[in-house]
């Protein structure tokens, strides 16, 4: 059951965006606030989160009852919290054990209780809506995602499992109602279709056990749920995309990955975690070449100052540039960018041992050992982390050696 738990709420974790179908579309009242809703939901994909976090307080003051908004701004303060953590990575999303791992940094509190308050009120206001009206679809719909917002939460924030298995549980109980009455309600498609396909990737030896406790699953139906959003949902369709590009990327189907983020990328330009993510599906496809130019691009961009790209100045997105340089065997990048990185003011005191020892290490790469010893000696007269100490005293006796190449161009 343990890895049962794991799996399903790997779902929950590739929930990007809590968006609705409405069926109030039609209604000439109810079009502000749809066009509303879409500013902001495009404000997120372009990393815009302190606009997004204005226009959804403005959508809340305007429509003080309608479920929608509080839920948009504690979805806001989730992904920005997520950022913060360097956890928006397609790499640990396609490898549900890091969130298993211990946290490595809590939440601020207040901001923590901002999320539990907003969600809190977003439920409230839809039970309310649906006393009044027990076959309010777009009340029922936002019942379910607070659950399915709860559930993402638990496990990328807090990681615990168990609660994120709970309400995770409740949130496809009721989209499956839902559906069941409303079956055109194609963005409650989008939680179906990622539990289908955790279900159905179970392994056998745990499947029977998933059965007995009522869970059952088809990867091929989970797809084509997906699609189904992707295709006809309303607001969700992008959400959808995002879900279908980790899939494609997980199961190594790369160049759907790339297509479906070259079109994100086109039409939300600021958000820099696109092009980044398109860059590492080059590399699991073994295109070094085009990878590397790939994060080249991003970099120049962060350089040349574009909106948001800029904030990849700082010393630790440098460093980890450098990381992914050395990685692809560019190593005149690499070590402009650990060299960018130890140069950063504000570059925290591990990054800066990491950074010196990445420049060692690049150097020696690049045949100029005396420079890269120097670097090695900075390393020393630092705090060790991370066993930055040991690497050091080992490569001043010993150069670093490039590993076997593992790309092919």
């Amino acid at each position: 059951m343990r890895y049962l738990i794991k799996a399903t709420v790997i779902q929950l974790i590739l929930m990007m965006w809590p968006t609705p179908q409405t069926f109030a579309e039609s209604d000439v009242k109810e079009r502000p606030f749809m066009a509303e809703s879409k500013t902001g939901f495009t404000q997120v994909y372009n990393m815009d989160y302190d606009e997004a976090m204005g226009t959804f307080a403005r959508l809340h003051s305007q429509y003080p009852q309608h479920p929608a908004p509080p839920l948009y701004m504690a979805t806001t303060l989730w992904l920005r919290e997520l950022l913060r953590r360097d956890d928006l990575d397609l790499n640990k999303f396609v490898t549900p054990t890091y969130f298993d791992e211990p946290q490595k940094q809590a939440m601020p509190l207040e901001t923590h209780q901002r999320f539990t308050a907003l969600v809190d009120e977003s439920r409230a206001l839809a039970e309310q809506a649906l006393v009044k009206d027990p076959d309010d679809a777009e009340a029922q719909y936002f019942l379910a995602t607070t659950y399915g917002v709860n559930a993402a939460f638990a496990i990328t924030v807090d990681h615990s499992k168990m609660q994120a298995f709970e309400y995770g549980k409740k949130s496809y109980r009721l989209h499956s109602a839902l559906v069941a009455k409303h079956p055109q309600y194609y963005d409650s498609y989008m939680t179906l279709g990622m539990y289908e396909y955790i279900a159905g990737n179970l392994p056998w030896y745990v499947k029977w056990v998933a059965r007995m406790a009522g869970y059952h699953g088809s990867v091929d139906r989970g797809l084509q749920y997906l699609r189904l959003t992707a295709e006809k949902g309303q607001f969700a369709a992008d959400d959808a995309r995002v879900m279908l590009l980790v899939l494609d990327a997980r199961d190594a189907r790369y160049s759907e990955a790339v297509g479906i983020a070259d079109d994100l990328k086109s039409r939300y330009p600021r958000g820099y975690l696109l092009p980044i993510t398109r860059a590492q599906i080059l590399e699991k496809m073994g295109s070094k070449d085009a990878a590397a130019a790939a994060y080249e691009q991003v970099i120049a961009q962060s350089d040349a100052g574009v909106t948001n790209f800029d904030q990849l100045k700082s010393g630790h997105a440098r460093y980890q540039f450098g990381q992914k340089m050395m990685e692809l065997e560019r190593y005149h990048l690499a070590l402009s960018q650990f060299q960018a990185s130890v140069n950063y003011s504000g570059t925290s005191t591990r990054d800066l041992a990491l950074a010196w020892l990445g420049a060692g290490q690049a150097l020696d790469a690049l045949g100029r050992r005396s420079e890269a010893v120097s670097d090695y000696r900075l390393v020393l007269s630092l705090q060790d982390f991370d066993g930055a100490h040991s690497y050091a005293r080992n490569y001043i006796e010993r150069p670093y050696r490039v590993p076997q190449r593992r790309f092919a161009n």
